[in-house]
């Protein structure tokens, strides 16, 4: 099983991206910045001490349980539209499991959209029931859930 994930941080200027940042950058692909370049950031209220960022990866099921743990990440129950694309899967609309950072010793927010993908012999699976998606589902929120 392999995790597409879209990761997504907003938090103070006086606090350091480190402490949001997902572990083992060298996996992550940032596609938002809040010092500038293509992103919406004036939507995060850079002029209120705002900064702003969005990684992307796909993860091994080792690699996304380090993730989570990390960044101290929650899957909620709420069923949501899913993700508009995902990494490694292109521009499609595929379902995805919310996630939220749940700490309370720092002051800004984190959450993911998280889309499991079944392997066979090593290849994805993309062929995913509703029947099954509940399945694949029900495991993430049982290892994962709060």
């Amino acid at each position: 099983m392999r995790f597409a994930v879209i990761y997504e941080v907003d938090f103070p200027r006086s606090e350091y991206v480190s402490w949001y940042a997902p572990p083992d950058r060298r996996q992550w692909t940032l596609t938002e910045c809040g010092e500038g370049g293509e992103s919406n950031w004036d939507y995060y209220g850079e002029v209120n001490g705002w900064r702003h960022r969005k990684w992307v990866a796909t993860l091994t099921k080792a690699q996304f349980a380090k993730f989570a743990d990390w960044c101290e990440l929650t899957a909620l129950a709420t069923e949501n539209l899913g993700s508009l694309g995902a990494p490694g899967l292109g521009p499609c609309l595929v379902p995805a499991i919310a996630f939220e950072r749940v700490s309370d010793c720092v002051d800004g927010s984190a959450c993911a959209y998280v889309t499991p993908i079944p392997e066979i012999k090593g290849k994805p699976d993309l062929e995913i029931t509703r029947a099954r998606w509940e399945r694949i589902r029900g495991a993430v929120l049982g290892l994962w859930g709060g």
